[in-house]
């Protein structure tokens, strides 16, 4: 007799519990027994992504007793901004709404140690990972796989989890240590602990998958959201270059990166114009998933920010501060300025208004073109390189004329840091790809009655505090056979 698998289509307030997010199981409410069900059940999460006052979650959308989350959030982009040297992090009090709303997060990132960071992320990309090994599991029974219909499904969740598993790389495997790659689970059968695999082992599976979703003779269908062609090749792009920084480095990693990342240029410009990048950032007037947009592949737009507000950290006080050093980097002339700041120099990237608060611009074009410049300079083709580097810096500076630079790397990651500021924790991922550790004063957590007092905090180069610790909770306690990061105790 053919066993059925279950998931939950229908709202309610579900109490959640710690366990082991590498073997979700499913509860038995619906059947997963044809296509249609689980097409159904993509569309089904992909509507709470949009659907109004959910949060990043799908509100119709539960899964072994857990709502199903989108890792990427304002909340989390909020402590990525904690951890990395973007802000002038002792003023942050001044802003009142964000220091109302992330106050508790801020004093646990001050040493770079909110475990409830790690949490957050690895519970919530292993739930989705579970929920699409499930879906796969009944996919694969299905008796016709040759058909449009079985592949814009196969094709969606693939490249959606094997984004997911790149999203845990970026934060979770060290740049040392070739044994700390992640635990790989395919199928929702595997019920016991899962062993962490090689670093070497994890991109390769990341890379194998994607890649089997590219031979396939599919293009995206209207239907589809998370794949497309320009999207798996960006995904690629992104992987190979997570790959050519760690251990698990290959002679050919950034020839491969290079290709991608033209592949995703092509047809494409960079955009030069402030209503261009304003709009990147803009809730315009209604949620939804905006596909292809011409300087992202993706943007996600929704209405609730989970802390209950619209103003923290970024929004309608405008009152955070960009660190000193940040600003400094940006050319009199570049229309990033005026984007990203306010006349005061508070923080005006994301254009939330009372209908939309949550804004995610997926993929965007300008990281390749920075890929290029870099993987042009990593072999050996410094003309490329310094070519690809000033067409990006000319279309976001006005009147800009052509440089050589003597130390190339150093300003492609400059550029880096002015365009992705405050985003998506890309200034986390460079710093850590990078090594490279930075000082910086904070409040001090209840030492003294006016909770003024500052201390001075130190992140090495290469410190173990730039991999993110397993979950103790949600993990290292129900699987018993995966090791922690190297030099974590978490209590």
């Amino acid at each position: 007799m053919k066993k059925l698998l279950y998931i939950i289509l229908i709202s309610g307030f579900i109490l959640s519990s710690c366990q082991d997010y590498l073997n979700i199981k499913p509860q038995n409410i619906k059947s997963l027994a044809t296509l249609n069900d689980i097409k159904d059940a993509v569309s089904s999460f992909r509507y709470g992504l949009t659907a109004k006052r959910t949060g990043w979650f799908a509100p119709n959308l539960n899964f072994n007793q857990q709502y199903l989350y989108f890792p990427l959030s304002v909340e989390l982009t909020t402590n990525l901004m904690f951890y990395s040297d973007n802000l002038e992090y002792s003023e942050v009090q001044k802003a009142q709404v964000a220091w109302s709303s992330y106050k508790s997060e801020y004093f646990k990132s001050n040493d770079w140690k909110n475990i409830e960071l790690s949490n957050v992320i690895w519970d919530n990309c292993y739930k989705n990972i579970g929920f699409c090994n499930t879906l796969l599991d009944e996919l694969y029974k299905i008796s016709n796989k040759k058909t449009d219909s079985y592949k814009e499904v196969f094709c969606e969740i693939i490249t959606f989890r094997a984004y997911m598993y790149q999203m845990l790389a970026r934060f979770f495997c060290p740049n040392e240590g070739k044994e700390y790659g992640l635990p790989i689970s395919t199928s929702s059968e595997q019920m016991e602990g899962i062993e962490r695999s090689s670093q070497l082992e994890t991109y390769k599976f990341i890379i194998d998958e994607l890649k089997s979703v590219e031979k396939l003779n599919f293009y995206a269908s209207e239907w589809n959201t998370f794949y497309s062609k320009k999207i798996l090749k960006a995904i690629l792009a992104k992987t190979y270059w997570l790959k050519a920084h760690s251990c698990a480095k290959e002679t050919n990693d950034w020839n491969i990166c290079l290709n991608y990342s033209k592949n995703v240029l092509e047809s494409r410009s960079l955009l030069n114009n402030k209503n261009d990048l304003n709009e990147l950032f803009s809730g315009g007037t209604s949620m939804g998933i905006q596909k292809n947009n011409a300087y992202a592949l993706l943007i996600i737009r929704n209405k609730q920010n989970n802390k209950g507000n619209i103003y923290a950290p970024w929004g309608f006080d405008k009152d955070l501060s960009p660190n000193s050093k940040l600003l400094s980097l940006f050319d009199s002339e570049d229309i990033r300025k005026d984007v990203y700041f306010t006349s005061t120099q508070g923080i005006n990237k994301w254009k939330q208004n009372f209908d939309v608060s949550n804004i995610c611009p997926l993929w965007r074009i300008a990281e390749y073109k920075l890929l290029e410049a870099e993987s042009y300079l990593e072999i050996g083709q410094t003309a490329n390189a310094q070519k690809s580097l000033n067409e990006f810096k000319a279309s976001r500076i006005k009147n800009y004329s052509n440089k050589t630079f003597s130390n190339l790397k150093e300003e492609i990651y400059k550029e880096r840091r002015k365009e992705f500021c405050f985003e998506l924790g890309y200034r986390w991922t460079d710093l850590k790809v990078l090594g490279k550790g930075f000082s910086r004063v904070a409040i001090i957590e209840n030492t003294s009655s006016s909770g003024n007092e500052k201390g001075t905090f130190t992140l090495e180069d290469n410190d173990y505090r730039f991999t993110l610790p397993l979950p103790a909770n949600s993990e290292l306690k129900f699987n018993k056979q995966i090791s922690q990061n190297p030099s974590w105790t978490v209590l």
